[in-house]
């Protein structure tokens, strides 16, 4: 029920947005982001991989596995803190100083409706509430789009690379420097939609390659996406299901983007952000048929979405289209996030945290 209370209450702050201006939403900005970081590091027993975090660090010291196979950055930070304190809610506290400084920042530089941009970071991954290790990474890559516009290779490089001692799968995001300047035409997106579609077969027989080849963690990993293509990883969605919505979501975008080529050609920022948008529906609709934990790698790029979604009511000149179009916008989001805590409900209902950790969940 917290979850529909704080949608409701971010979609009435965007209609505000709207008709009061963005002056009004940069202030505002920080209450909800603090509402999100309390909620991520005061929570007990809730999100993804809860228990497999939590005995890491705890056993940090103990147990030398987790130094072998996890990222550098991350096994130091719960070093770290856990030098200092066993407590697992400082350990999330630390994390999340770096998840929503990040976020934060970037939103209301960059951002033409700050609060809008936050309620679909909210729809589409519950605003870093139920953060892991990938979220750190995520967060991290998201503050390098400042150095991408700012054409700031070096600092984009460096970030990229702190995000990537948090979690490897980073690293697919280099490409975006490059993707951000490009200027396709309408023919050469709808090319890229279609011809990804067949990209799938050639990335299926790339892991199964790469699965033979016996490089250590490489070939296990490749091996474990191609053995667990149809586990849904505790989603009530089937690998099919998640296909379908997953696409058809995406799918959505594109297609508005394309109605909005003008804006597309005349606007570098926008560009930027609907090319880098476009490599992670490329990304989705290439992995999510072999696995569904293969869709992580797209979700570096498509955090542009935060920045594009307010674009699509820019375009409009009338305030009251605008405002038809907010509303549409906010039913389709309400969707978006009826699908995500449908999926993952037990993880995320009821909200427990520190101060009632007697309450009776599945996670």
């Amino acid at each position: 029920m917290y979850l529909y209370i704080i949608f409701f209450i971010l979609a009435l702050l965007c209609i505000v947005e709207l008709n009061f201006g963005r002056k009004y939403s940069k202030k505002i900005l920080i209450i909800p982001i603090v509402v999100f970081f309390t909620l991520s590091f005061l929570r007990w027993e809730r999100g993804s991989d809860w228990q497999a975090y939590h005995d890491m660090f705890i056993n940090i010291f103990k147990i030398k596995y987790y130094q072998d196979n996890y990222e550098f950055l991350f096994v130091s930070l719960n070093k770290i803190v856990r030098f200092f304190t066993d407590s697992y809610t400082v350990f999330l506290f630390t994390a999340a100083c770096i998840i929503f400084p990040c976020t934060y920042n970037i939103i209301k530089k960059y951002s033409i409706s700050p609060i809008l941009s936050l309620l679909v970071l909210f729809c589409t991954a519950l605003g870093f509430i139920f953060f892991v290790r990938q979220t750190v990474a995520i967060s991290l890559c998201l503050f390098a789009i400042h150095f991408i516009i700012q054409r700031k290779f070096l600092y984009f490089f460096i970030t990229l690379l702190i995000a990537f001692m948090f979690h490897r799968s980073a690293i697919v995001f280099l490409p975006a420097y490059f993707v951000y300047n490009l200027n396709f035409s309408r023919k050469q997106i709808i090319l890229i939609a279609v011809c990804s579609f067949g990209l799938t077969f050639v990335a299926k027989a790339l892991f199964g390659y790469l699965s033979f080849l016996n490089i250590a963690s490489i070939s296990e990993r490749s091996d474990m996406y191609l053995k667990e293509g149809k586990n849904s990883f505790g989603s009530a969605f089937s690998p099919m299901e998640t296909m379908v919505r997953g696409i058809g979501y995406r799918l959505v975008v594109i297609i508005i983007g394309l109605s909005f080529y003008d804006l597309y050609v005349k606007d570098k920022m926008y560009r930027g952000f609907f090319n880098i948008y476009l490599v992670g529906v490329l990304l989705f609709i290439i992995m999510v048929p072999i696995s569904v934990a293969l869709i992580r790698f797209a979700a570096y790029y498509e955090i542009a979405q935060l920045f594009l979604y307010p674009y699509i009511i820019l375009f409009f000149k009338n305030k009251e289209v605008k405002n038809v179009v907010l509303f549409i916008m906010i039913a389709f989001f309400f969707i978006r996030i009826n699908s995500v805590i449908t999926g993952y409900y037990d993880l995320y209902i009821p909200y427990k945290s520190i101060f009632n950790k007697s309450l009776p969940v599945k996670f």
